[in-house]
C-alpha cells in the first residue's frame, strides 16, 4: 500500500496477480490497473535465491540451528514469482510498481511507471539492490545496498 499525489490517492497492490487498486481518501475505488500474465515461473537461480533467503530468515528467528533448518525445509518451493512486490506513489500522482530486483541474482531493479490516470508510461530500470523511497516533482530518492548490505541514499534529478 502507498499513498501520495495531489489530490491524494491510496494505491494497493494485490498479489500473486498484478492488480493495483486506486482509492480516494473517502474510500471510493477510482480505478483498477492490471498486468496480464504478470506472474512467471522462477528460473533455477531465483529458486536458489529464495531457498537461501528462507534459510537466512529462519536462522535469524531461531537460535537452534536444527529448528531453523527444519522450518526452512518445510517451506514449499514457489511455483511462480509474485508479479510485483512494491508500489510507490509520486508527489504528482504517478504510480511506480516494482516488478524485479528483490532477489540477489537480479541484475537491476525494474519498475513499471503509470501516470496519475493509470496510463502506462514505460519501464524504469535502476541499479541492482536499489529501491525507490520517494518521488518528488523533480527528484527521485533511492536507497541502494552495497555488497556488504550497507544502505546508501542517492538523489536523482527527474526531467518529465
Amino acid at each position: 500500500i502507498s499513498a501520495g499525489g495531489s489530490p491524494l490517492r491510496i494505491v494497493t497492490l494485490a498479489n500473486p496477480a498484478y492488480e493495483l487498486q486506486v482509492w480516494t481518501p473517502r474510500g471510493q475505488l477510482e480505478r483498477v490497473i492490471r498486468r496480464v500474465d504478470g506472474r512467471r515461473a522462477p528460473n533455477a537461480q531465483e529458486l536458489k535465491d529464495a531457498a537461501e533467503a528462507m534459510q537466512k530468515s529462519s536462522r535469524e528467528e531461531h537460535q537452534d540451528p536444527v529448528i531453523a533448518a527444519q522450518i526452512a525445509a518445510a517451506v514449499p518451493t514457489p511455483d511462480s514469482l509474485p508479479a510485483a512486490f512494491a508500489v510507490i506513489v509520486s508527489s504528482t500522482g504517478e504510480i511506480l510498481v516494482a516488478r524485479e530486483g528483490n532477489l540477489p541474482s537480479h541484475t537491476s531493479a525494474l519498475y513499471d511507471v503509470f501516470d496519475a490516470t493509470g496510463k502506462w508510461l514505460g519501464e524504469l530500470r535502476l541499479p541492482r539492490r536499489s529501491g525507490i523511497r520517494e518521488v518528488g516533482t523533480d527528484y527521485m530518492l533511492i536507497v541502494r545496498l552495497d555488497d556488504n548490505d550497507v544502505p546508501r541514499a542517492e538523489v536523482f534529478r527527474l526531467h518529465k
